[in-house]
């Protein structure tokens, strides 16, 4: 029952909301940049979307970690902090997990997400769920690649969502990639501002 009324309210909940604008990346523990160019400012740019599906081009649109390719290595656990500018009642995550074609298998799979009410990583809130941490579908490394929603509304401590400003993703594992790399092509967030103002639409 306590599950079936936390899922209606998410569903009333994301009638109103909107995509969150001008969020911006916090930090990340690595940027493939050597010879690459995978920075973590791809995810939040729109950079290889048309419509909703993703490019499997990976340089200039996607993040992907140094892993023990490049140095300094990040071998995971690995992760991405975005800021929202602002503090919003969260009710909503969409994501397009690495897309790059033939190297699909680094895209993100078990990730535990971390939200804080401020612009201080100390203060993150890990989100905890029955099965544990959130679990990300592979790409496929195709041109009509979607998004898929992330599954919020299995956190036990949804009261976390009424004030966020940082939410982190911090990669466990990846779906079978080599060299301990792991990332994500793109993230959008959907809310309201706390107190319920009003969000510019894009």
């Amino acid at each position: 029952l306590a599950e079936m009324e936390n899922r209606l309210k998410w569903i009333e909940q994301s009638r109103t909301s909107k995509p969150i604008l001008g969020v911006s990346i916090h930090d990340a523990s690595s940027e493939l940049m050597e010879r690459f160019n995978r920075q973590a400012a791809y995810l939040v740019d729109r950079s290889g979307l048309t419509g909703q599906s993703h490019s499997p081009v990976h340089d200039g649109s996607m993040w992907e970690t140094n892993g023990t390719i490049n140095s300094p290595h990040d071998p995971m656990p690995a992760h991405v902090t975005f800021d929202l500018g602002s503090s919003y009642e969260l009710t909503g995550i969409h994501v397009w997990n690495y897309n790059e074609l033939n190297l699909h298998s680094v895209g993100a799979r078990e990730v535990k997400i971390s939200v804080s009410p401020t612009d201080d990583p100390d203060d993150l809130i890990p989100l905890t769920t029955p099965k544990g941490n959130f679990e990300f579908p592979q790409a496929d490394g195709t041109p009509t690649y979607r998004d898929f929603e992330v599954a919020l509304h299995d956190a036990t401590n949804a009261d976390a969502f009424a004030h966020v400003r940082l939410i982190r993703f911090a990669i466990l594992t990846n779906h079978g990639g080599d060299e301990s790399l792991t990332g994500l092509s793109e993230a959008q967030f959907w809310g309201q501002k706390s107190g319920h103002e009003e969000i510019a639409t894009p």
